[in-house]
């Protein structure tokens, strides 16, 4: 799903003459599906910037849904792997 709001988001530049509308309805869809997918603290940072991204000429090639989406997987590996002591005295 974060792949394809990244390609949408600069898919939606090459269209000639409507691309820019395009991209200015865009941007607030993609900020709110942000915010559903990654949460209330990290959802409405990233929403905020990705609806700025989007409605800024020349930015559409960051991918802010992958990089966000990578983040979350490598916090929830650290997670996994964090080896829990066992109480000593």
């Amino acid at each position: 799903m974060c792949l394809v709001m990244d390609i949408l988001g600069c898919v939606f530049v090459m269209i000639p003459l409507i691309g820019p509308v395009i991209e200015m309805l865009f941007a607030p869809i993609s900020a709110i599906i942000y915010f559903r997918m990654f949460g209330v603290r990290r959802g409405l940072f990233g929403g905020i910037f990705n609806f700025v991204e989007e409605l800024i000429p020349g930015l559409d090639f960051i991918p802010t849904f992958t990089i966000s989406w990578f983040v979350r997987y490598v916090n929830q590996k650290k997670e996994s792997l964090t080896v829990i002591r066992p109480y000593s005295r």
